[in-house]
């Protein structure tokens, strides 16, 4: 057996006496994975964080990673941040264990041996094996870097180029050693994981990179065709894409959780519709950072984000498109080179953070809906093609219960004439076709040009 611990902080000390109910629950995970447990936090005053240990019980079946959470609720003294939290238990007992960093293809798939015509059990061997026998299908990978080194692209079975996932009978789960000790390098020749359509892979504690698509391809490190992607605990780095998806295209289900994608191109994540399939993309606890263009890019399907990490990449941190719906919740999108947000879809963002972005926290298009709530936009700047440093909005925008502060423009134009702009804004701008409404924030302390906080027409919520 062994221990899952969850952490619960509060927000800064306490004064009085702060308690709180908190109870297991079972998701695929049951009591027979681990014991359930449930009680009351008590946090003295003064003290600041309180543990919960979860005991998990160990087997020898090969079965998939199962979940259970923790949820909070009954708060005393304080009010609850983030109601729940998601536990995995990562499975141990696979049915292949590969043994070889060499990249060999299966000498016989479907005989249920994954092994090369060395009797090697690579990677590639694995997953051809995997593909030939319908149902869920178990990977471990040790420690080490596998290098793909099979060239050729445009191929579907996984012989060459990248690992195409095919089965769509079950999930195929591949675990490594830990992100820090097991890498999968596409080495250029390919994208390295291709999830064909109707198929399921799911990936914990590795590290993906140096796929590569050229021409009009997506997905450098990961393409998710009309399938399903599950990212644990891993690193998408240093892959490339020209059309979109440098680290991972999804037009799939997919989710990413206590993951990180960063230096990829030419974008981190895309998800787009591409035939029937509603994507659908999920991303818990997760830094998106450092990626050549924008980290997040959606022209189709539904988003969620929750306690995410969009900072330090070369375009926007996220670009959502007409059509796309998009939830964000304890999220930081911050230092990123263009703006914020880009929104033409429909948005809600809330307990989250917009600072630091170097052209408007939100830029609200003409088709954009948007909800904020609990939400600071801080430290933001904007140009002159920009007018809000904070949020320039053309659409759509009701802001509640926020804080709009410190933001400022950088006009472009010859000191002794008049800006390009004069209606240019550190604040709020709303176009004349903008319909902006606002009720219980604080819109002070920004610099613009003419206006510092407030230019357009604003309605006042109740």
């Amino acid at each position: 057996s062994s221990l899952t611990v969850f952490e619960i902080t509060l927000s800064h000390p306490a004064t009085t006496e702060v308690r709180v109910d908190y109870a297991t629950v079972n998701l695929s995970a049951t009591e027979d994975d681990f014991e359930s447990t449930s009680g009351t936090l008590v946090f003295a005053p003064g003290t600041m964080t309180q543990s919960i240990a979860v005991v998990i019980k160990g087997d020898t079946v090969n079965e998939l990673h199962e979940q259970f959470k923790l949820q909070l609720s009954n708060p005393v003294g304080a009010l609850i941040g983030i109601t729940e939290s998601v536990a995995t238990i990562i499975d141990n007992d696979a049915q292949f264990t590969i043994d070889s960093t060499l990249d060999t293809i299966d000498a016989n798939p479907g005989d249920g041996l994954a092994a090369d015509a060395q009797g090697r059990t690579t990677l590639r061997a694995a997953i051809m094996e995997a593909n030939a026998l319908a149902g869920d299908n178990t990977i471990h990978i040790p420690a080490g870097t596998y290098e793909l080194s099979i060239a050729g692209t445009a191929e579907d079975a996984s012989a060459t180029g990248d690992l195409d996932v095919t089965d769509t009978g079950g999930i195929l789960q591949i675990t490594g050693a830990g992100a820090a000790s097991t890498t999968i390098d596409g080495r250029s020749l390919d994208r390295v994981f291709h999830i064909q359509p109707g198929a399921a892979l799911t990936i914990t504690d590795l590290t993906i990179g140096g796929g590569d698509v050229a021409g009009s391809d997506q997905g450098g490190g990961i393409y998710n065709q009309q399938g399903t992607l599950n990212v644990r605990q891993a690193i998408i780095e240093s892959n490339e894409a020209i059309v979109g998806g440098g680290g991972i295209s999804s037009s799939g289900v997919a989710s990413i959780i206590d993951s990180t994608i960063r230096d990829n191109s030419f974008q981190a994540i895309q998800q787009h519709q591409d035939g029937e399939v509603v994507p659908a993309l999920s991303i818990v606890n997760s830094i998106i950072s450092e990626n050549q263009n924008s980290g997040l890019t959606v022209t189709g399907g539904t988003v969620a984000i929750e306690q995410g990490q969009f900072i330090h990449n070369g375009g926007s941190g996220i670009e959502l498109g007409a059509g796309g719906i998009l939830t964000v919740t304890d999220t930081t999108i911050a230092d990123n080179v263009r703006t914020g947000v880009i929104n033409a879809g429909e948005i809600t963002i809330s307990r989250s953070t917009l600072s630091g972005n170097q052209d408007s926290g939100l830029i609200n298009l003409a088709t954009g809906i948007a909800s904020l709530e609990t939400v600071t936009v801080s430290g933001n700047s904007a140009t002159s093609i920009g007018g809000g440093g904070a949020i320039h909005n053309t659409g759509k925008i009701t802001l509640r219960s926020s804080t709009v502060t410190d933001n400022t423009v950088t006009p472009d134009y010859t000191p002794g004439e008049a800006p390009t702009i004069t209606t240019m804004t550190g604040g709020l701008f709303n176009h004349e076709n903008g319909i902006f409404e606002i009720g219980s924030s604080i819109v002070a302390g920004n610099r613009g040009v003419l206006q510092n906080d407030l230019a357009g027409n604003f309605t006042t919520l109740g």
